[in-house]
Formats: structure tokens, C-alpha cells, sequence
């Protein structure tokens, strides 16, 4: 998740490491639509949200889903 929020987004207020066009050319959308899709999966998809599994442990974020998914479409 650290990975993610560093590498695509701001994490700490230094500049993301992949600009604005390497984030087209790997999700296929612009980083303020990934957003605002974000946002939306994650007000409205229960499905996504994370949740503790059979062993106990965490699972994926519903950042992680959602740019897993992208990754994907891509």
C-alpha cells in the first residue's frame, strides 16, 4: 500500500515517482479519473472494502483492488 500511495500518488508531500504520463500509459486513464473512480468504488462497493480473512489476517486495501483491477483493464 506505502508502495502505491509513493510511487503513483503524493506520500509525505514529495512528487510521485511516475509522472502524469507514465500514469496514463500504465492505468490507460488519468490520474484525477483513477481517482474519482476510486473514490466512488470505495464509497459505494462493500465488496472492496478490506476485511479480515479465514486465518486473520488483513486483506488487500481497496487501493490495491482498484489498481490491480486498472492494471488489468490495461
Amino acid at each position: 500500500m506505502r508502495a502505491i500511495l509513493r510511487d503513483f500518488f503524493r506520500l509525505t508531500g514529495e512528487p510521485p515517482v511516475y509522472i502524469q504520463s507514465d500514469f496514463e500509459r500504465l492505468f490507460r486513464v488519468q490520474r484525477c479519473v483513477f481517482l474519482r473512480m476510486y473514490k466512488a468504488v470505495n464509497v459505494r462497493a462493500f465488496y472492496l472494502a478490506q476485511r479480515i480473512n479465514a486465518s486473520g489476517r488483513l486483506q488487500a486495501y481497496s487501493l490495491q483492488q482498484v489498481v490491480a483491477a486498472f492494471r488489468v483493464n490495461a
